[in-house]
């Protein structure tokens, strides 16, 4: 049996296989576009996890540098002291550091950060890195300076401290010397007698040991020659010891109270002794009159001039 070209069933066959192909080639076309998206949607979250990452990285960076800065900054401080000109800087760094953390709470605000921004929160990390360079070079320069002038401080106060002593040394050695030569001018009594007198109807006077007969004491000595105390009126002061240990004294007849040069202890002195000296051997005879009668018993006559005690002669009178 032959087959009809022309029959209706062959054209039917022809318009499924068209359709068929075209469901095929749009399933094709779906499966590529959901693996295209896919794909991309892959490399964006990938994008996206990469830039979270480094815009933490940064962050972290640019706080750390502003915590460094901010140290820095209060290292400055306590260096400048009252230093206006430091004290200026201080605030300068102060300012940029304030505008630079504005800047990054402003970026963080957004959900990622963009190229520009990135570049911007780089540039500040490097910037906030330079000033800290900066500022660490002032500080260390006003640490070596404070070091050279504390160096210089000790360096004066030791030199100080030395000339110091050698000036409390130089008075020392003045004062020794000035004392020597002091003690070298003092005029020690020479040849000294001490008695008691009595006078005759005529004035005449009349030596006695007798303490009722005295009526005066009479002490005589000499004052030697001596190149080394100047030329001039002298004083010695003369102090009499009586048997009882106490020092005879009356007021009314020029008793005082003197101190000794080597003690400061206060000493009642008997009779001053006023004479003009001329370098050279002098002499010389003072008398000592009291209103009652002398007491019997050993005696002390000791000479003093300036302080010091120049010589201490006993009597007796019986």
């Amino acid at each position: 049996m032959s087959t009809n070209p022309n029959s209706p069933s062959s054209p039917q066959k022809e318009g499924g296989s068209s359709k068929k192909g075209i469901y095929i080639f749009l399933i094709i076309a779906l499966i590529l576009l959901n693996v295209f998206f896919a794909y991309r949607n892959f490399s964006m979250k990938n994008e996206n996890s990469d830039l979270v990452a480094y815009n933490a990285e940064v962050d972290l960076s640019l706080d750390t540098a502003e915590k460094d800065l901010q140290a820095k900054i209060e290292e400055l401080k306590v260096l400048a002291g009252t230093n206006e000109e430091l004290l200026a800087k201080v605030e300068l760094y102060e300012q940029e550091l304030a505008a630079i953390r504005e800047e990054r709470d402003k970026l963080k605000k957004n959900a990622n950060f963009n190229d520009s921004q990135r570049k911007k929160l780089d540039k500040r990390v490097k910037e906030l890195e330079g000033s800290m360079i900066a500022l660490g070079n002032t500080i260390d320069s006003l640490k070596a300076n404070n070091e050279y002038l504390s160096r210089m401080s000790d360096s004066l106060g030791t030199s100080l401290t030395a000339s110091t002593q050698e000036n409390e040394l130089m008075r020392s050695d003045l004062a020794v010397k000035n004392k020597k030569v002091e003690i070298g001018s003092l005029l020690k009594p020479e040849k000294v007698t001490i008695t008691g007198v009595r006078f005759k109807g005529n004035g005449k006077e009349v030596e006695t040991n007798s303490a009722k007969k005295s009526e005066k004491l009479r002490f005589c000595f000499e004052v030697p020659n001596n190149q080394v105390a100047d030329p001039g009126e002298k004083t010695l002061l003369l102090r009499v010891i009586s048997p009882g240990g106490s020092t005879v004294a009356v007021a009314a007849e020029g008793s005082g109270m003197f101190v000794l040069a080597e003690t400061g202890e206060q000493k009642q002195y008997t009779k001053k002794v006023s004479f003009d000296y001329e370098q050279k051997p002098k002499p010389m005879c003072v008398y000592w009159q009291q209103t009652g009668t002398y007491a019997s018993g050993e005696y002390t006559a000791v000479f003093y001039q300036n302080g010091y005690e120049l010589a201490s002669v006993p009597f007796e009178l019986k």
